[in-house]
C-alpha cells in the first residue's frame, strides 16, 4: 500500500529531471510503474544519480508525453538537478521550465 510520508508542494527554479524512463500504456491492467520503481531502487540507479549532486536526495516520478487516444505515456524515475547538469550515459532527462 502506498503511503505519503512527507508530501509537500515546493516551487523551484528551472531544473532537469534525470533518471530512467519507461514507455507504457495506461489502458492495460499493468502499466509497469510499480515494478519499474522496484527495479530502479535495486539496480543502483540512485547511487549513480547521487554522484551528480542532485538538488536534494528526494526521488521523483515524472510522467509526460501522454497520448490520450492511445494511452501511451512516458514515466521517468529519477532525481532533480540544476538545469545545466550533464546527463550520464544510459540515463534520460527532461527539462522543467
Amino acid at each position: 500500500m502506498l503511503e505519503f510520508i512527507n508530501f509537500k508542494v515546493v516551487n523551484f527554479p528551472r531544473c532537469r529531471v534525470i533518471g530512467k524512463t519507461l514507455k507504457s500504456n495506461f489502458k492495460g491492467e499493468d502499466h509497469g510503474v510499480p515494478a519499474f520503481w522496484d527495479q530502479c531502487l535495486k539496480d543502483g540507479t540512485f547511487k549513480h544519480l547521487l554522484a551528480l549532486s542532485p538538488i536534494s536526495d528526494d526521488h521523483v516520478g515524472w510522467i509526460g508525453e501522454l497520448d490520450i487516444e492511445s494511452g501511451d505515456f512516458t514515466y521517468m524515475v529519477g532525481m532533480l538537478f540544476t538545469a545545466d547538469t550533464p546527463v550520464l550515459g544510459g540515463m534520460d532527462s527532461r527539462d522543467i521550465p
